[in-house]
Order: C-alpha cells, then structure tokens, then sequence
C-alpha cells in the first residue's frame, strides 16, 4: 500500500515538474500567490508548490477570497484555508466578495480584478488549481454555446500572471495525490448541484459521453492541446503577416495594405485583435460572434463608437482601394440615459464590467454608467 502511495506521488510531481518546465511557467525567483478555496484542487496544488519550492526556487504566498455565498460554510472555508496555510508555516491573505445576488460572472469579474490589484501591488504570479478537467468542460462549455478557435483551445496554461501547474492532472489524479498524502479538504456541495450549465457537464454530459468511450476525457484533452499548439502557431504566422503589412502606425491610426483585408474572416479577427490592443482596447469577451458584429457594421460603413473610462471614441475603418486605415479618435457624442437600460442589447463579460454591442440610430444610445468599455455603432456623421 505505502509503495502505491509512494508511486501515485511521485507521478504527480513529476507531471507538475515537466508542465512547469515544458509550459515555461516558472523560471525561479518568483513570489507566487497560491489561490486556496479549500477544495481539493487547491489544497493539491498548495501541497505540490510547497514541497516543489526549493527545487524551483520560489516564494509562496497564500491567498483566500471569501464569497459569502454559503453562510456558515463559506466561513468554514476561510478557517479551514488559514488553518492548512499554517501547517506550512504561510499567513493567509483573504479578500471578500460580497454581492447581493450571486452571479458566476461577476464574481470572476471580481476575482480578476482582486487578482490584479494583488499583484499590482506586491508584484509575482497567481497559481491557480485549473485541471485538465476544467479543460475539457471549458471545451464542451464554449462548443454548445457557440465559439471560435479561441473557445476551443480551452483553458491556456499561463495567461497574463496566471499559471496552471496542474493542468495536465485529471481530477482521479489529484483525489488520489490527496489520499497518498492523507490530506483533507473542503466540498463545496453548489458544485453536486445540477443547476448552472457547467455542472450539467460535469454531471451529465460528460458520464453520458464516456458510456461511449470511456476515454473521452483524455481524447478531448489531447485535441484541445493540438489546438493550443496550432492556434500559437498560426497566431504567430497571423502576426508576422501583419507586421509586414503595417504601413502607417500611431497612437490613434494603423494604415494596413487593403489586401490583407481579403484574407478570410480569421484572419480579420487577429487583425482585429492586433488593432484593439494597439488602441488600447480590452480584449475580455473577444468572441468570435463579437467579431462578426464588428465587421459586419464598420465594413457597412457604420463607425464603433467605443466608451471608456478616459472618454468616448469612433473606431473608424477605410478601406479605399489597396489601403485599409483604421482610425481611433475621440468623439463629441453626448449621451443621457445609461446603456443597459437599451433594450436587446446584448452583454459580453468583461473585467471591469460590461461590453454592450447594439446596432442603433444616431441618438438611439444615451448613455453609459458601466466601469468597463462599452461598443456600439452608429451611422458616420
């Protein structure tokens, strides 16, 4: 039994050694804030990076937002974290989240921008306990509702401050780690329940598909690696061609050649992208439907008029025979009301707040009151 145990250990680290190296998520030296909720995967994941951190040469700090979504027991969670951080000899640093109406999305939102505000401040990266599990639901969550290549590559191993060290694990591997190491945990039983969408895949969809076969987790793993690996590799072609392309670039203008342009809706939408953090523009809710919007309307000749927290502005595209000039610059239009009272109009999560698309007539929009940025076209004047 013990020789098992040794063994089941010894696998996972191993698997936790080659990501870190492979996926270039460490490189020694870094401070990282270990996200705990107290549920199996983080306590796995607090577990591995401390007994890894001399070998990677890292200092951990761990880190707990409270949700107050379930009372008593989310306090439980907080004791339970400061109580397993100790064992270690770490503090805990807990931030709360409190909303009158629970939302999944918000409550990432928030999550986000407390990460930020973190690292803003004390500097490092944030280890999350992202699994290979949450890969694959990630992966049937965007394909159902609709996505792009950018929903199917599932969840990226290190993304801004963002790392994955357990992103190669199964959940089987991580509740056998814990068991080996006769370490406990917190189950939040919201998670049991049926009722958001990402637990009917947990709990429905996914034991449905592998009465099929019974490997269709790691099949749909393996193919969402296949299209990381792609996507990297034509993201970085997409750019080379752009770079190659630019002809004019300043702080409020890009002239591209105009032939770039007839290059398929793909590539438009890296183009797109590559404009919007040129100008400065955030990139949460990206979506593939978000670019077809988009292009639809600027390629009509209708302007973007995009809000921001520095003011309104028309994104503007030209295309006037080899030549395709975008253009972003401030606007005069004034607005009275707020955006979400527009109705149909359609909300893109965002991490500050809302990303509102609607086609509308000059004067149809009044106003916004969001803390994010805010599209939306009117005709030019």
């Amino acid at each position: 039994m013990k020789g098992s145990q040794d063994k089941t250990i010894k696998r996972v680290l191993d698997t936790v050694r080659n990501t870190i190296r492979e996926k270039k998520l460490l490189s020694g030296g870094e401070q990282v804030w270990v996200a705990v909720s107290g549920g199996p995967d983080s306590i796995a994941l607090l577990d591995i990076l401390h007994s890894l951190r001399d070998e990677l040469g890292i200092f951990i700090r761990v880190m707990h937002i409270n949700h107050h979504t379930r009372g008593a027991e989310s306090d439980a969670d907080e004791r339970f974290t400061r109580t397993r951080a100790a064992m270690y000899g770490y503090q805990t640093a807990i931030r709360d989240i409190k909303m009158e109406q629970f939302s999944e999305e918000k409550a990432r939102s928030e999550r986000e921008e407390i990460f930020s505000q973190i690292i803003k401040d004390f500097g490092g990266v944030v280890a999350t306990g992202h699994t290979a599990d949450d890969t694959v639901e990630t992966f049937l969550f965007n394909l159902l509702r609709g996505t792009g290549i950018d929903g199917l590559s599932g969840i990226p191993p290190k993304r801004d401050f963002y790392i994955r060290p357990l992103i190669d694990l199964f959940r089987e591997d991580i509740l056998a780690y814990l068991h080996s190491r006769e370490l406990t945990f917190r189950t939040d039983h919201t998670n049991l329940l049926p009722t958001f969408f990402r637990n009917k895949i947990r709990l429905e969809l996914i034991p449905y598909l592998e009465k099929f076969n019974p490997h269709t987790k790691e099949h749909i793993y393996t193919a969402v690696s296949l299209i990381q690996e792609q996507k990297q590799f034509l993201k970085g072609v997409g750019r080379e061609i752009i770079a190659q392309n630019i002809l004019f670039s300043s702080g409020q203008f890009l002239l591209f050649e105009g032939k770039m342009l007839s290059l398929g809706k793909l590539f438009f939408g890296e183009t797109l992208k590559f404009v919007f953090e040129h100008f400065g523009i955030g990139l949460q809710g990206f979506t593939s439907a978000f670019v077809r919007s988009i292009w639809g309307n600027i390629s009509a000749g209708n302007n973007l008029l995009v809000l921001t927290k520095k003011g309104a502005y028309a994104l503007t595209l030209e295309v006037k025979k080899e030549l395709a000039l975008f253009s972003f610059l401030p606007t005069c239009f004034q607005m009275e009301e707020p955006v979400s009272h527009i109705p149909n109009s359609v909300s893109i999560p965002y991490n500050l707040g809302s990303i509102l698309f609607k086609p509308a007539k000059r004067g149809a929009v009044k106003s916004s009151d969001d803390e994010g940025t805010v599209f939306l076209s009117r005709p030019p004047d």
